[in-house]
Order: structure tokens, then sequence, then C-alpha cells
């Protein structure tokens, strides 16, 4: 019990904070009802699949601990080494980062939406929260470009299936006019009232023809 309270009195105190930053599909998954899938063993977890045609889970681990970024948040922030006084190295700031993504559902339809989680441990809360305000800050930045292009293929995407749909609209309008045009409505008009004419007269026949036999299976009877 002493060497526990020892241990416990001289430990250093571990504090750690996250953000997260969510990751929004294109509208062209949207539009499609693409679903990311969660990955098995441990619900609400994804191994990696597709977030955009480009965009993977992996892909988004790896941007958010890329080196040129760490490397921007020790210059950023003149993060040092507290024994040599020397700038921080990339690899001291990576041990102290890591990076998840999970699924979680937004929206009505509960579309399963990537979130991007990075947590940083230390001893000092302050500069934890500065890493970590840093990290969402400049991970936006440097990555604005590629979410950019996202959108571009988005927006192409939505421009061909509207095409698509307008042509298919135009030919569906076309096959109509061509029909009314075969088809007259005053010769429809006309059609209808000689099958009605032709109906009551058959109808009339049938009740004739009724009567005719039942007066038959009387006589039979």
């Amino acid at each position: 019990t002493g060497a526990a309270v020892v241990f416990s009195l001289l430990k250093p105190e571990v504090f750690q904070t996250q953000t997260q930053l969510l990751i929004v599909p294109r509208i062209s998954e949207r539009l499609t009802g693409e679903r990311i899938n969660p990955g098995q063993g441990n619900p609400g977890t994804i191994s990696n699949p597709a977030v955009g045609a480009s965009l993977s889970v992996e892909t988004l681990r790896n941007l958010a601990k890329a080196n040129d970024l760490l490397a921007d948040i020790i210059r950023a922030l003149d993060l040092r080494n507290e024994v040599t006084g020397q700038s921080m190295a990339v690899e001291s700031l990576a041990r102290i980062m890591d990076a998840k993504a999970e699924v979680t559902q937004r929206g009505t339809q509960q579309a399963s939406v990537p979130l991007l989680t990075m947590r940083v441990r230390g001893g000092d809360p302050l500069l934890l929260k500065r890493i970590a305000d840093k990290w969402a800050e400049l991970f936006i930045q440097r990555n604005a470009q590629l979410f950019a292009a996202e959108t571009a293929r988005s927006f192409e995407f939505i421009s061909s299936q509207y095409q698509e749909t307008r042509n298919a609209l135009q030919a569906e309008q076309e096959g109509k006019l061509a029909y009314q045009k075969a088809n007259p409505l005053t010769s429809l008009q006309s059609q209808l009232e000689v099958s009605t004419a032709r109906y009551t007269g058959f109808f009339s026949q049938l009740q004739a023809n009724r009567a005719a036999l039942a007066d038959a299976q009387a006589q039979l009877a």
C-alpha cells in the first residue's frame, strides 16, 4: 500500500484533450445513397470504407498526422524539447497525438458521416489545448483544396445527372407529342362515341337474348 501511495504521488499527471472534425460526404454520395458500412468487431468504427472518390478513412488518418502538418504545428507554436531546448521533433509530437475515425449518424435519414477525432495527451493541459486547436486550424487550411476538389466532382456529377434527366424528359415529351399527333383527341372522341353506341346495342341484344332464353327454358320445363 505504501509503495502504491508513493508511486501515485510521484507519477506525473497526464491530461488529455481532443478536437473533432465532421467530414461531410459529397452531395453525389447523398444523391446516390452510398453508405459507409461500419467495420466488424467494434460497432461504430470503420476500417477502410470510401468516404469519397479519393478519400478513405485511412487517407484521413494519414492526413491527420502528416509529417509536414506536424512540422507546421511545431513551428507555429514554437514547441521545444524540455531537456535540450531544441525544436521538438516531429516524432515526439506524433507520439502524443492519436487520430481516430468513426461513424456518426446525422440528419433525419440517419446518414453515416465520418467523424475525425484527434486526441492529444501530455502534462500541460493549456499546451495540449493549443496543439489541438492549431491542428484543427492547419488541417482545414491544408486540405481545403482537396475537399474543394471533392465538391467540384460533386458539381460535375449533379450536372451530368441533370443533363441525363433532362434528355430523358425531353424524349418522353417528344413521344407524347408523337402519340397525340397520331391519335388526335377528336378522333379518339369519335371512336369513343361509336364504341359507346355499339356497346349499348350489344347490351340491348343481350337483354333480349336473356328474355328469350328464359321463355325457352319455361317451355322446355
